[in-house]
């Protein structure tokens, strides 16, 4: 059930990528998102010809990565291995290329080689590539875009819930975001449907103005917070947390808890990669002793999954939800409030024993997990430097 986090450091400098296109271009893209043991894995189409390939989306990282032929080292995935020689436009990219620059872990031979590691010990080691992007539009057109970097996988590590790789949506020069924004106004969205949810069960990730993307006409109203920038982790996606409410009240967690540090650590961030939402020890600590004094269904211990806060609710199954006290996270300028299954998860089949969706920090860094985003759809609006979010029964396509 835990997930570690899934991210990387970007380069602490990074070089602006260039886009063949013009920033005037800009149209509505989309792609479904499932939920996938802890992941939410979404599809890229790569190559010529295209080809479709799953992989886990990741706000908490950049690069964009395959498993590839010859596979020296591969994990299982449900698609066929990415073989670059059955496609017309790979091409490998050498040191001296700019992107080569912002892998955190480089060699040359001379292709630009690279060793990209997460933070639950699973990683990849291949060759930084080039290759065709088709994007399908939201009203079903193809745009193939060139040249976009990836890295081709031979040496891979970690479970990845049968995917064929995975795609950095983070705020660095690799990320998927950050080589085709252009395209689509440096903006998107997802939907995440229910963790347990089977994966036939999808929601679009819409690149560009989702607003004018919704079938049903239908407009969402998003509550905003602004993006913080740390220059010593330019990948991720920091937001400022003020403070927790449990049952209406605020637990006063003593103010700077959550903030950036002068040398780049701490700050909170929203990753997408993560499953459970992490926070320093201190408040965590806060937030728990909250929860146990106003939750009276017998405990369980749930240290064999990681977790600390675990209820047997079996003898109110249908209403347990009513006598789970209320949690709001307050954002700056917008507060996130929480549908009980968002924080409290079912651990078993039968759904007789719920534990709480947040662990401690080990990293010194706080992380707002896809458990928490559920049924939510969150915009990362990057050229207004803004995150949005609005309640949305994801599996219905909103």
């Amino acid at each position: 059930m835990v997930q570690a986090l899934r991210s990387k450091l970007a380069a602490s400098s990074l070089i602006t990528s260039e886009v063949p296109y013009p920033p005037s271009v800009s149209t509505d893209y989309e792609s479904p998102v499932a939920s996938g043991g802890g992941d939410y894995v979404t599809t890229i189409s790569l190559g010529t010809p295209a080809k479709v390939f799953s992989v886990i989306a990741d706000t908490g990282s950049d690069l964009i990565w395959i498993q590839c032929k010859p596979c020296q080292a591969c994990f299982n995935q449900k698609d066929p291995i990415f073989d670059p020689e059955g496609s017309s436009s790979y091409t490998t990219m050498s040191c001296g290329d700019t992107l080569c620059d912002s892998l955190p872990r480089k060699s040359c031979s001379p292709d630009c080689d690279y060793s990209y590691g997460y933070g639950d010990g699973s990683g990849t080691r291949g060759t930084l590539s080039s290759e065709t992007v088709t994007l399908t539009s939201t009203q079903g057109e193809k745009l193939a875009a060139k040249n976009i970097a990836f890295g081709c996988g031979h040496l891979n590590r970690g479970s990845f819930n049968d995917a064929s790789g995975l795609v950095g949506l983070g705020r660095g020069n690799l990320s998927f975001v950050s080589q085709l924004g252009d395209l689509f106004g440096h903006k998107f969205s997802y939907c995440l449907v229910p963790w347990r949810d089977a994966p036939s069960k999808t929601s679009p990730m819409f690149f560009g103005d989702e607003s004018s993307s919704h079938s049903s006409g239908k407009k969402l109203h998003y509550a905003f917070t602004p993006m913080i920038h740390n220059p010593a982790m330019e990948s991720f996606y920091y937001v400022k947390l003020k403070d927790i409410s449990i049952a209406g009240r605020a637990l006063r967690i003593p103010a700077g808890s959550f903030d950036i540090k002068p040398d780049g650590s701490g700050g909170m961030i929203f990753d997408s990669g993560t499953t459970l939402t992490l926070l320093p020890d201190a408040p965590y600590q806060i937030v728990l002793r909250a929860l146990r004094s106003k939750i009276s269904f017998p405990k369980i211990d749930g240290s064999s999954a990681g977790l600390d806060l675990c209820y047997d609710v079996s003898g109110s199954k249908a209403s347990y939800k009513m006598k789970i006290p209320a949690m709001v996270f307050h954002f700056e300028g917008a507060d996130y409030q929480l549908p009980v299954e968002n924080y409290f998860i079912a651990a078993n089949d039968a759904g007789t024993i719920v534990c709480l969706a947040m662990v401690s920090s080990n990293m010194d860094i706080g992380i707002y997990g896809n458990m928490m985003q559920q049924n939510f759809r969150v915009m990362y609006d990057i050229g207004s430097s803004k995150i949005g979010w609005a309640p949305s029964q994801c599996d219905s396509s909103q």
